[in-house]
This record gives structure tokens, C-alpha cells and sequence, in this order.
């Protein structure tokens, strides 16, 4: 989705938080070279003044148990007034100060992560040469990873480099602005692939369709199958996650938490230590005023297997994330797939959704949050799977879980 502008050539200008959800051809990250982390601002900033303090899971029968409201008022004078080393570094030995600075390195990590993926094609990052992208470096623990330290070596042109040392290779355009920012005219331009046997661009309101020059990537989440699909309700875990108050925190935020812990869950693991991991991983989304039961979300995941199980066989493989690429028609198509359950006799697709409603509302054609507006997504993942494995395993059931509502879905092609 992509936010209201102006004009075909419109900017847009927005901080990190409020591009969450939204989704650019070409986005620009500034202010790369802040420092979250830097001692001296967190200890002025956030070390002193109130504080609330609380557990992570709340007793509904005692609220304020184990919650505390803390304050460290300023000895220095003035505000800002610079703190004495000898006192910094006790300061940062507290226990006090390595929360905030856990609390700090987690928020600027998800800010981050969602700078970084809210670009569709190209993504352009900006930082002072004496402060090079600080925030990813600390991101990555103090150092950037190999491949972009190798940026600042590399001349003007295109290359492809594997950025983040994980394998996968990706083109880089490095520019040099020098001192003159009037950046050459035929330099400004974005390449656009515009081919006369390409389909036109694919938006999900058809009565806003144009004839425009087709984007080169796709998501298969911005597909859309114009055929009525068959929606069958397959499972009812008669289960709910229970939720509490999701503050300013989006659906799509609960999505990201969730796929978090679905991703690293194993029928054979401790379920006691799994709880623990999903709390953790809960803690670090910022969501334990929403998720308040770790377990119910561990429960849903395990519901999950043992259906999968149960109606399609014991799983040959599971694949969480599942990058998967494909060619057509001159477009890519790439994204990941949240699930595949692979049996002898064929792939089980699984995509997760968050929506935390009613059951009615997902089985109900023309509702907003009717299952049937995902099956282009579900179609389009279906060919790149089936395209992508190596024995051409065929498809055999495409499957939408509502995790919060402990409700599966299939959707099948008219006839099928």
C-alpha cells in the first residue's frame, strides 16, 4: 500500500514510525548516522526522571503487583550540563542503564527493519562520511557487516555484492555527489522497465487500473485473482489468542511478532522452553500489552502442526520464510512464503494472518477481511513453489491461518 500524494511526481516525507504498512518504488533512509546507543544521550535523556517499571506478564487479579514508578532527579544544575566520566561509568555499570540501553538497541533495530523494507525496487541509503551509517553498525553489534564496509571502496558504477555476508547477492549503484549536489540530469532518472508484451500495472481496486509501464518486481501479495475462489472452512481449533490492549501497535506488528515465533517453533522442542523464547521474542516487539499469554501463542502454532499432520501426513520438510523467485512475462516475482509442509506426495502452502476478529468476517465474501482476497497472493506462490522445487512437486492444498482466531482456511480455483 502506498500513502496518499499530490501528484505522479510527488515526495514523500515521513518518519520511520509513520511509514509503517506503507510500501515505495524507490525510498530514501536519512539520518543513518544517528546514534542511538551513544552513552552521554542515553544517560542524559533517559537515565534520570521517571520511570514505571513492570512485570512482563500483568495478574488480572492484582495489576499493580510488582509494578513500581521510579524517580532519579538531576544533581548537576543546569539540564544537558555534560556528566563527569567518573560518574558516567558507574552510571553505565547500573542495572538500570543497561535496561534502557537493551530498550534503545531493540527499538532502533525494528525502526530500522522497517526502513529497510519499505522499499519495492530501490533502496537508497544517506549518511555523513564522518559518521558512516552508525545506526546499522550498531544494528550489527559496532561493526558493519564486510560486504557494506566494502562500499566505500568500490568506484562509481554498478556491482553486485553480498551486502549483509548471508549469501545472497544483490545490485549495488554507488554514486558520488562530491561537493556539488546538482546530481547530472541523465543520472536522475530511475529505470523502468516498460516492455509492450508486459501486463499493466496490478492494483488491488480494478476500477483504478491504467495502462502504466509494469513495475519490474512484484509481490505476489499485490495480486489479484479476478475469478471467484472456492473458500471452505477446513478447521476450527475452537482456540483463541487472547489479547489485551494493542495501544498504538498495528495488526500488522502483531503479524511480524507472531512470524517471529512461528518461524523457530519444532514439534520436538521443551514447550516450556519455547514459552519462554515467545516471550522474549514478544518483549522484543514491544507487544506484551497485547500478547499477554505467550502460551496461547504456542499453543496455536502446535494446534497448527498437529492438523497439518493429521489431515496431510507426517512433513518430509518444513520451511518457514521461504524465499522464492520467479520470471514472467519480463516481471519478477519475490517474496517469501510464510509456510510450506512438504509430504511424500506433495506442498502444503501456508500463509499466516493476524486479523484478531471474528470468524464470520474472514468466510464472508465482500467483507473487508474476507480470506478470498488473498487467493492471488496464494496462486501466484503456488507457480514460484512449483516452479522452484527441484522434484516439481505439485501443490496440493492452499491454506490460510488465522492464528489469533485458531481458524484454517482453504482456497481452491472454481472446479477444483
Amino acid at each position: 500500500m502506498q500513502s496518499a500524494a499530490t501528484g505522479d511526481e510527488a515526495v514523500n516525507v515521513m518518519t520511520y514510525h509513520k511509514s509503517k504498512g506503507l510500501e515505495w518504488p524507490v525510498v530514501i533512509l536519512a539520518e543513518l548516522e544517528n546514534d542511538a546507543l551513544d552513552p552521554s544521550s542515553l544517560i542524559n535523556k533517559s537515565f534520570f526522571g521517571t520511570s514505571l517499571t513492570a512485570p512482563d506478564e500483568i495478574d488480572p487479579t492484582d495489576p499493580f503487583k510488582d509494578r513500581e514508578i521510579r524517580l532519579i532527579t538531576w544533581p548537576f544544575g543546569r539540564m544537558n550540563t555534560r556528566v563527569g566520566d567518573d560518574i558516567a561509568n558507574r552510571i553505565k555499570n547500573t542495572g538500570r542503564f543497561k535496561a534502557i540501553e537493551k530498550k534503545e538497541s531493540d527499538e532502533s533495530n525494528r525502526l530500522l527493519y522497517v526502513g529497510y523494507t519499505r522499499a519495492r525496487d530501490i533502496l537508497v541509503t544517506t549518511s555523513y562520511r564522518n559518521k558512516k551509517l552508525t545506526w546499522i553498525k550498531n544494528a550489527f553489534g559496532g561493526d558493519l557487516p564486510a560486504g557494506l564496509a566494502e562500499l566505500e571502496t568500490l568506484e562509481v558504477g554498478s556491482h553486485e555484492r553480498d551486502l549483509y555476508d548471508m549469501g545472497q547477492q544483490v545490485l549495488v549503484k554507488v554514486a558520488s555527489f562530491g561537493t556539488d549536489l546538482a546530481y547530472p540530469e541523465q543520472e536522475k532518472k530511475v529505470e523502468v522497465v516498460n516492455k509492450p508484451d508486459m501486463p499493466p500495472y496490478v492494483t488491488d481496486k480494478p476500477d483504478e487500473r491504467q495502462h502504466v509501464a509494469a513495475q519490474k518486481y512484484i509481490s505476489p501479495s499485490k495480486e489479484v485473482f479476478d475469478a471467484l475462489v472456492n473458500v471452505t472452512e477446513l478447521a476450527d481449533f475452537n482456540f483463541r489468542i487472547e489479547t489485551g490492549s494493542a495501544g498504538d501497535h498495528t495488526e500488522g506488528e502483531l503479524g511480524d511478532c507472531l512470524h517471529s515465533i512461528f518461524s523457530i517453533y519444532k514439534p520436538d522442542t521443551d514447550l516450556d522452553s519455547f514459552k519462554e523464547k515467545a516471550g522474549a521474542i514478544i518483549r522484543r516487539h514491544g507487544l506484551h500489552g497485547w500478547l499477554t499469554h505467550p502460551g496461547h501463542v504456542v499453543e496455536a502454532i502446535s494446534k497448527l502442526y498437529a492438523f497439518l499432520e493429521e489431515t496431510y501426513g507426517q512433513a518430509l520438510a518444513v520451511y518457514h520464510e521461504l524465499p522464492l523467485q520467479m520470471g514472467e512475462n519480463g516481471q519478477i516475482f519475490r517474496g517469501e512464503a510464510d509456510m510450506v509442509w512438504e509430504t511424500r506426495d506433495g506442498l502444503v502452502l501456508i500463509d499466516f494472518k493476524s486479523y484478531p476478529g471474528k470468524k464470520e468476517h474472514v468466510m464472508t465474501a465482500g467483507h473487508d477481511k474476507y480470506s478470498g482476497r488473498y487467493a492471488g497472493q496464494l496462486f501466484t506462490y503456488k507457480r514460484m513453489l512449483e516452479r522452484a522445487h527441484p522434484q516439481k512437486k505439485q501443490t496440493t492444498a492452499l491454506l490460510v491461518y488465522y492464528a489469533v482466531i485458531g481458524v484454517v482456511v482453504k482456497m481452491e480455483e472454481p472446479g477444483k
